[in-house]
């Protein structure tokens, strides 16, 4: 990809008297920035949305564009701090970006209709960032965020078709929107994070007590580790891939409607020596799993078939979750019986 080389060439644009100082950066594609000035004591700009002059074609960024840190503006050094509203917007032939480190806005929709956008490189500090900012950029693939993200909120790519891949750095330590990337198939986190860990593409507490999201296109098989005590709430919701879970002695917190989406699912292997709770029916607190194919079957050791099989819960009614924030009414749902629990054999 060419990357785009700024000129030291700045034009001034002239505007009424009283608006804002806008200026542009020719590029050598024949494109330009534009640049509006924010500051005239501190010397700061934010790229802001192109404008026809006197009819003049606008050729938008293409290519590789690494945004400048300072530009020159009338002899005087500009930093580059903010990225304005619709900026790049419907810049269909801008395939990558990467911004500076004096970077700390992005504006509403600044990149939204970048459809062949693939390569993302944030500055090391976490920009604020309006609504919108990814809206219509199908193809982002790679996405590097800065390694002093505290925070990141993975709703912002959720048009990408493309991202199958994200990585995690060193301190973040809250994650959101895993659930709102539709082609996601695996979270991978630093080994120094503090507060999560990875195994095989599974997004686990640092201790791996907490289970706290699958990526919606994880496909085939699922082994969860032995330690793990908890699946959130959600976690494997939605994940259509998946065809086999096997869940260790440690579980102990489940929700009987966590694989009430997975349509793939056809093997749960339970090994925890007590049915896990995972709902509430009629005020009693039940083991009951709900599921998309009524052929799924639950494996269990041999020497807990019966215990499993007696307290199995298909009852009709209204089923609640543990948490209270959900009821689903058994009419028609698909709740497993205990003529779906088999014992474990060798190979399976």
């Amino acid at each position: 990809m060419k990357n785009l080389i700024l000129c030291v060439l700045a034009l001034f644009l002239s505007f009424p008297k009283g608006s804002a100082q806008v200026f542009s950066v020719h590029v050598s594609d024949g494109s330009d920035l534009y640049f509006s000035v924010t500051d005239t004591t501190k010397k700061t700009v934010k790229i802001v949305k192109p404008r026809l002059i006197d009819n003049t074609k606008l050729i938008l960024p293409s290519g590789s564009l690494k945004i400048p840190a300072s530009v020159k503006y009338k002899n005087a050094v500009y930093q580059v701090t903010s990225i304005g509203d619709n900026a790049f917007e419907d810049a269909d032939q801008l395939t990558a970006v990467t911004i500076p480190s004096t970077v700390s806005f992005i504006g509403k929709a600044a990149f939204s209709g970048c459809s062949n956008l693939t390569s993302i490189v944030f500055p090391a500090i976490r920009p604020t960032m309006g609504s919108d900012v990814f809206d219509k950029c199908y193809s982002i693939s790679d996405i590097s965020f800065g390694s002093e993200w505290k925070s990141i909120e993975l709703q912002l790519f959720a048009s990408s078709v493309s991202l199958t891949s994200v990585f995690i750095p060193s301190r973040t330590v809250k994650i959101t929107g895993v659930k709102q990337l539709p082609h996601l198939q695996e979270i991978n986190v630093d080994r120094n994070n503090p507060s999560f860990s990875t195994q095989d593409g599974i997004l686990y507490s640092k201790d791996s007590k907490t289970l706290y999201a699958c990526p919606i296109s994880y496909k085939g098989r699922i082994a969860v580790p032995e330690g793990t005590e908890k699946i959130l709430d959600g976690a494997f919701r939605d994940c259509r891939y998946i065809v086999n879970v096997i869940l260790p002695e440690s579980v102990r917190e489940l929700s009987f409607d966590e694989f009430s989406t997975c349509s793939s699912l056809s093997r749960i292997k339970l090994l925890s020596e007590v049915p896990p709770v995972t709902a509430k029916w009629e005020g009693a607190s039940v083991f009951a799993l709900m599921v998309s194919n009524p052929e799924c079957l639950v494996y269990v050791p041999k020497n807990l078939l019966r215990k499993y099989r007696e307290s199995i819960c298909s009852n009709e009614g209204t089923y609640e979750s543990l948490d209270g924030k959900r009821k689903i009414t058994r009419e028609g749902n698909v709740f497993l019986t205990k003529s779906n629990i088999q014992k474990i054999k060798k190979n399976n």
